[in-house]
């Protein structure tokens, strides 16, 4: 096999054949077969039917010279649709641009077989002569050119023609030993299309294979450094510069490249002063509307000049200084200058008259008395004015006057001669003469026509009727019987007659004269006793009402009427319609129509089914999210009953940056791997990470604290403004459920101190009716942990903390740091933490734990660590605190091992 130089690198690429010295031997005796992969959704385009494989063909148009498309077999066999010449079903490819193929190495096979051709090897002597058996020679570059050749021999042969064997790319020769050799010529293959590369088979022939790494143009003035991956010309997409005008955006087309479109309605800057708000329209900024120069001075003439903005030129002339005590304002110096002062007087004796500047003339009310006048009325002030408060009663308490009030001289007294009373109830016509009362000529009668009274007059009280008891005596009346005096009233009383003839037709009173009356009555409302009757009323004293009528409009009850209980409706099984085109086959069923609902589906997703009862089946347009089947576009949604695409394209950003993320769509979202681009593989501890296949792999160790095996490991990462106040929490929990909580801890601290500073140690203190806050748990007056745990530190000053640590050759620096002129190197800011609870040694530290599926369970935060930046640190390089040498303890006192796992301090057994 002769592959061309041009495809081998495509070649590595898409068949990945790795082969060892001794698999290359069996290659040279033993033809190696290729063929394509087919995936059934992707149409592939062909020249001979060994680009399609097993029971497929490669098919192209009658009549045509151009390329075909793979079809499976059975959907093209005897069509006559297509022209299929032998496996040369094609003269060139149909398009310059083929769709991936993968071609996959199939297992060796006898090819030479069923036409008695032989093969004959010889594993002694690689490279040269044997019997039967043509140089074959083995590129020592195997691996860089996959360069091999070997030729196969048919016999017998006389001249070359005899070994024709129809393939295109071979050099077909009858040796000396009179048998057919044939040899791979891939120079005699036609070029493949943009990156698709032709090689000579030859068992097969002219073999197409895509391309990866080689550089092509995809014809896309939006991308660079285009490159070929898997049979297609992939580039980068070109970022377009911006032109610096509000008013466009730079935007590439696949036609005539970057460019800058217009961008309209955003705010932009005309540099005219006098208008406002510009805004871009058709890529130029446009003026907005004329700016308003109103300055609410009255005294200045407002302009806006164009190219000079607002000016304010003073004026002269009336104005309104808002001082409600001036008048007569003027403008002077564009300044508002009051005038002369108002007058407040409103001529009222009941109101005091001042001034306010903001609220005007004020006239306070007086409560004094004050003069109307008139003689017969007494006024006071009341709201500023004299008002009336009472009218003077001129009364001399003798009937026989009259009295009267006049204005100007008062009250007024003039004999009569009108009748009076002269106190003495047993005269009548009494009268006044020269302002005296005196009495009638005629006595008063005492008569009340009442046979139950004995009458007489007292000149005390005038007329008494002395109340007679049970005599028997006559009211008078008809309606009443048994008469006779009572104590309680004092007159003639009987008992009433009742008057009923049980008739509701008529009306049962009694009159005094004649006795029962009952009156017949028409048009009244009555109940006539019979259930079939409605509207019951009287007709000259009679009940009686219209026959009621039995219909429920229903169909499916049979009617009728009983005297006792009225309508009845008994279910009959019937057919029936319900009125409704919205069912089927309707009929009777207790008492009801019913049938079947129709179901109106149209299947389309962007219509609303309903059925109307009048019309039948709606299909309603609705505008709700749908699925265009295009998986490159997102917030697809209904239109005119049409599902259309989504304005906004699929993010098909993957996060990777070891991948070129692009969508096609067919498939989706489609992520190429990279090899080589620089990348940040998230561990601190190494540098110049680079993408290998599609991932991050990390590049050579750093050496700095934090880093390496032994090193000790970060627990807090610390970044922020100089100045600022940053706590580090400090978490412990227990390794699992069966591992015992960690009672005692003993560990080290290490930080950069020149660029931060340690404050203390915190825990958080809760005291009832207070609250919660943080207090110092080292120092003078520090409180023990909420568990009870007190906290010894060493250096004991957290000055002592916060300077480099000191070294000699008898006492070297601790984690392998170098000792520098008496400190350890990389050091500044270390000390070491004990903390246990002398009164209750088995007191867990913190009560939570890592549990099975690696959820951590319970509070594990038992202290906080707090620190000042010395220096402004960016988060991107934060300054570490390094948990050191630590050692832990059970509530036995067993000793548990401690380590530091992303953050999180975790105990366990030894």
């Amino acid at each position: 096999m002769h592959p061309d130089k041009s495809i081998q690198s495509g070649l590595r690429r898409s068949i990945y054949i790795w082969l060892t010295f001794s698999q290359m031997f069996v290659l040279l005796a033993t033809p190696v077969s290729c063929s394509v992969t087919i995936d059934d959704s992707v149409e592939y385009h062909c020249s001979t039917h060994k680009h399609c494989g097993a029971g497929w063909l490669c098919v192209c148009p009658l009549g045509s010279d151009g390329g075909g498309v793979c079809k499976p077999s059975a959907a093209v066999s005897g069509t006559g649709a297509s022209r299929m010449d032998g496996d040369n079903a094609c003269l060139t490819p149909a398009s310059s641009e083929f769709d991936d193929v993968d071609v996959t190495v199939i297992s060796p096979k006898d090819v030479l077989a069923a036409d008695s051709h032989e093969i004959r090897e010889d594993m002694d002597d690689i490279g040269g002569d044997a019997d039967n058996v043509e140089d074959t020679s083995i590129d020592d570059t195997f691996d860089s050119t996959l360069d091999v050749s070997f030729d196969v021999k048919h016999s017998p042969c006389e001249v070359d023609k005899d070994c024709d064997d129809d393939l295109e790319c071979t050099v077909d020769i009858c040796s000396e030993e009179a048998v057919c050799v044939h040899t791979a010529n891939s120079a005699k293959c036609y070029p493949g299309p943009v990156c698709w590369g032709s090689y000579c088979d030859i068992t097969e022939g002219c073999v197409l294979s895509p391309l990866d790494g080689d550089f092509c143009d995809d014809g896309n003035p939006c991308t660079v450094d285009d490159q070929c991956n898997r049979g297609r010309c992939v580039g980068t997409q070109v970022v377009c510069p911006d032109d610096d005008n509000p008013c466009t955006a730079a935007v590439c087309d696949g036609l005539s490249g970057c460019n800058q479109a217009p961008v309209d309605n955003e705010p932009c800057e005309d540099g005219e002063p006098c208008t406002f708000p510009d805004l871009c329209d058709g890529g130029e900024c446009k003026p907005g509307a004329p700016v308003s120069c109103d300055d609410t001075n009255p005294c200045t003439i407002d302009d806006c000049a164009m190219g000079v903005g607002c000016s304010y030129v003073p004026t002269t002339g009336p104005c309104d200084d808002k001082n409600l005590c001036t008048v007569n304002d003027a403008c002077s110096g564009a300044l508002c200058v009051g005038g002369s002062p108002k007058n407040c007087d409103d001529g009222e004796e009941c109101t005091k008259d001042t001034c306010d500047p903001v609220k005007g003339c004020l006239h306070a009310n007086l409560g004094q008395v004050c003069d109307d006048g008139n003689e017969c009325t007494t006024a006071t002030c009341s709201n500023g004015v004299c008002k009336l408060v009472a009218t003077i009663v001129c009364n001399d308490g003798n009937a026989c006057t009259v009295d009267s009030c006049d204005p100007k001289v008062g009250c007024q007294y003039v004999a009569t001669s009108a009748p009076c009373d002269d106190d003495n109830p047993c005269t009548t016509g009494d009268f006044c003469a020269a302002t005296m009362c005196l009495p009638g000529k005629v006595p008063l009668s005492c008569d009340d026509n009442n046979p139950c009274t004995e009458d007489s007059c007292s000149t005390l009280v005038g007329c008494t009727f002395l109340k007679l008891i049970g005599n028997a005596c006559n009211d008078g009346n008809e309606c009443t019987t048994g008469d006779k005096c009572t104590w309680t009233s004092g007159t003639c009383t009987g008992t009433d007659i009742v008057c009923d003839d049980n008739n509701p037709c008529t009306t049962d009173s009694c009159e005094a004269v004649v006795g029962c009356t009952y009156l017949k009555l028409t048009g009244k409302a009555c109940i006539d006793g019979n259930a079939c009757t409605t509207g019951d009323t009287c007709t000259s004293g009679t009940c009686s009402g219209a026959a009621v009528v039995c219909n429920d409009n229903n169909p499916c009850t049979a009617d009728s009427c009983y005297i006792a209980s009225g309508c009845s409706y008994s279910n009959v099984a019937l057919p029936c319609s319900d009125g409704s085109v919205c069912t089927t086959g309707d009929k009777c069923a207790s008492g009801s129509c019913s049938g079947a609902a129709v179901v109106c589906n149209d299947t389309n997703p962007c219509t609303a089914d309903s059925c109307d009862p009048k019309v039948g089946c709606q299909y309603t347009p609705i505008s709700v999210a749908c699925n265009d089947n295009n998986p490159c576009t997102v917030g697809d949604i209904c239109a005119a009953k049409t599902c259309t695409s989504g304005k906004v394209p699929l993010n098909c950003d993957d996060g990777n940056p070891c991948t070129t993320d692009s969508c096609d769509p067919p498939i989706g979202c489609v992520h190429l791997s990279l090899s080589g681009p620089q990348c940040d593989d998230g561990d601190s501890c190494t540098a110049g990470d680079s993408c290998v296949s599609g991932s991050c792999e990390p590049g050579t160790p750093v050496e700095k604290p934090g880093c390496g095996a032994d090193a000790p490991k970060p627990v807090c990462e610390l970044f922020g403004a100089a100045g600022a106040t940053v706590d580090c929490p400090l978490l412990l929990a227990a390794a699992s459920a069966d591992d015992p909580l960690c009672t005692g801890l003993q560990f080290t601290l290490q930080y950069n101190f020149s660029k931060v500073q340690l404050v203390n140690f915190f825990d958080e203190a809760c005291f009832t009716g207070i609250g919660c806050f943080p207090v110092a748990v080292t120092g003078a007056g520090a409180f023990p942990l909420s568990t009870g745990h007190s906290v010894s530190i060493g250096p004991q000053q957290i000055v002592n903390w916060n300077k480099q640590v000191a070294c000699s050759a008898a006492s070297p620096c601790a984690n392998d740091a170098t000792c520098i002129n008496g400190g350890c190197e990389g050091t500044g800011g270390f000390g070491g933490v004990v903390i246990i609870n002398l009164t209750s040694t088995a007191v867990p530290i913190s009560e939570a734990v890592v549990d099975a599926g690696g959820n951590l369970t319970g509070d594990p935060q038992f202290m906080i660590v707090r620190f000042t930046l010395s220096q402004t640190i960016d988060a991107a390089t934060p300054e570490v605190l390094l948990f050191g040498s630590s050692v832990g303890a059970d509530a036995s006192s067993e000793t548990l091992e401690v380590v530091v796992d992303n953050q999180l301090i975790i105990s366990s057994k030894q």
